[in-house]
This record gives structure tokens, C-alpha cells and sequence, in this order.
């Protein structure tokens, strides 16, 4: 992590994908930033369509309610940014999962609301933010950084590239029609 580097050498970095993986690693990133990163640069790309969410919990779908607890999702929150305390400011019923399931949106505006807390947290420190909505393609090591191409455009390179690409689906093979 960034807590392993030496901040003054680091002037950019790129976040990709700010679902689920994103928004709390983004958080943790938050959680450490203090006035040395004050210049540094914070390149986040992903589609907007979900920010903070996710596909894991940017929709309801009845059969997939949160299958874990308030608890453990608690212990997975930073401490920018409290689920239970969140939980109880937005007057969200609270449920132990084995009497009322939680809905996946719950825990997505819950996401949403942590991504805003930390992009702000990073602004207060001096991080200078910046929102590519766009698909990445690609993320590759070049001579003087990491290369993040999106199909829109060419970002900057990045000294660390932080890739969290979430759910990820392959084509389906081609169907072909036997007669």
C-alpha cells in the first residue's frame, strides 16, 4: 500500500474501478493521507453509471439479498467511514440477516456515501481529484509510470495504478445454430 512508499516520491496515482474494491481501498488510501500529499494527483477512472456501488450492489434483485452480516460488514468499513454508524444517521433499519434480509441497494448508497466521504477527506489534505468516466482497457508499466488507456482517452502516467476491476464477466462463447 501507499503507507509503504515514500509519499514525496509519489505524484499520481490511478484508481480503476471504484466499486466495492475501489471505494474501500480508496477509503484506506484516505485514511492515511495527511498534508505531505498535498499535489498529489488522483486520477479515478470506471463508468459512471455506479459509482461507489458496483454491479455487486448497484441494483435490487429479490434473489440476492446481502448474504453476510451488519456486523462483518461493519468490520469491513474504514473508520472514515462507520456502516453502522451510517446505518443508524440515515434511519436504515438495522437486521441481523436471519429475520430480514438486507437489500443490496442498503449496502451500495452506503458504498456511494463512503466514496464521496473519502474523495473529500483527500481534497481536504491538498490531493488534487480528477473523474474519468470512461472504460479502462488497458494498464500497462511504461518507462515513467503506468500507462491507464480508456476508450476515451490516455491518462497521464500514474506512479502507482491501483486496479479494481470488481465483477467481471467474459462474452458469452458464440451460439451457432444446428440444423
Amino acid at each position: 500500500g501507499l503507507a509503504l512508499v515514500d509519499s514525496a516520491s509519489v505524484t499520481r496515482i490511478a484508481l480503476v474501478g471504484v466499486g466495492v474494491g475501489g471505494t474501500l481501498t480508496l477509503s484506506r488510501l484516505a485514511e492515511q493521507a495527511d498534508s505531505s500529499w498535498s499535489g498529489t494527483t488522483l486520477d479515478i477512472v470506471d463508468r459512471p453509471e455506479s459509482l461507489g456501488r458496483g454491479s455487486a450492489f448497484g441494483s435490487d434483485i429479490a434473489a440476492a439479498a446481502v448474504n453476510t452480516s451488519q456486523r462483518r460488514l461493519d468490520a469491513l468499513s474504514p473508520s472514515l467511514h462507520s456502516f453502522r454508524s451510517w446505518l443508524d444517521e440515515c434511519g436504515a433499519p438495522s437486521t441481523d440477516l436471519d429475520t430480514m434480509p438486507m437489500s443490496r441497494s442498503v449496502y451500495g448508497d452506503y458504498l456511494a456515501a463512503t466514496l464521496a466521504k473519502a474523495i473529500d477527506h483527500l481534497r481536504d489534505f491538498g490531493v488534487r481529484v480528477n473523474f474519468y468516466p470512461m472504460h479502462a482497457t488497458s494498464v500497462r508499466p511504461q518507462r515513467d509510470g503506468m500507462a491507464v488507456i480508456g476508450d476515451t482517452a490516455e491518462l497521464a502516467p500514474a506512479d502507482i495504478a491501483v486496479v479494481a476491476p470488481g465483477v467481471w464477466s467474459p462474452p458469452p462463447p458464440p451460439t451457432r445454430n444446428v440444423v
